[in-house]
């Protein structure tokens, strides 16, 4: 009786062909179980989950973030936005135009005063019109400087002064010469000589005031 080696049989089952055995002698080995669990399909197969992006901001947000940290062009477009825009509070409005305007924002302090003038947003006051108005108007802000002639001519707010009057609107007429024509000419026509060499010595001021806050 031939005994078998078993190292020749290791042997010949490692040299079978790649294919396996053949359909005569095919092998009696089974393939290890796979732990891969086969990819999800259809309703169970599980989704990417995008990343989450921000919305960029609107234009109101960015000039609100600016405003906080001080910008006074940002303050003063608040203002704006809460005094005339759809989310109206007048309130809000003379919080923001006064931090620009305390910043020296022409606009702003021309702003302030109106709220001032008319009490909206604050309490009606004119001494506070009055002085966010001189600011204003010494900055070079054309508005502030006619409402402060047209303060001074009428005396609205403030004792009646042809002289400063008169002083404010040849400032005016400095950058806007065909506005107003015929109230320039009317207050002029109330001055003496004194009067009207004083006013003209106050406008030559603060022409030259405003110039150097530029």
């Amino acid at each position: 009786m031939n005994i078998c080696n078993p190292l020749a049989v290791c042997m010949a089952t490692f040299l079978l062909p790649v294919g396996g055995c053949s359909k005569n002698n095919e092998s009696t080995l089974t393939a290890a179980p796979s732990n891969t669990t086969p990819p999800a399909t259809g309703d169970h197969a599980p989704t990417a989950t995008a990343p989450v992006s921000k919305p960029p901001q609107t234009r109101f947000e960015r000039n609100l973030e600016k405003a906080n940290a001080g910008d006074i062009i940002a303050q003063n477009y608040l203002g704006l936005m809460y005094a005339h825009g759809e989310t109206k509070d007048d309130a809000k409005a003379a919080k923001w135009y006064r931090l620009a305007a305390e910043q020296g924002h022409a606009s702003a302090q021309y702003h302030l005063g109106v709220m001032y003038s008319n009490g909206t947003g604050v309490p009606k006051d004119s001494v506070e019109a009055l002085k966010w108005y001189h600011k204003s108007a010494e900055r070079g802000h054309v508005s502030a400087q006619l409402r402060l002639a047209s303060m001074y001519a009428r005396g609205m707010g403030v004792p009646a002064d042809d002289v400063e009057a008169y002083r404010w609107y040849l400032v005016f007429s400095d950058k806007c010469p065909a506005g107003h024509r015929d109230s320039i000419a009317r207050q002029k026509e109330q001055l003496t000589t004194e009067q009207l060499a004083e006013a003209e010595k106050r406008a030559a001021e603060s022409m030259t005031n405003s110039s150097r806050r530029k």
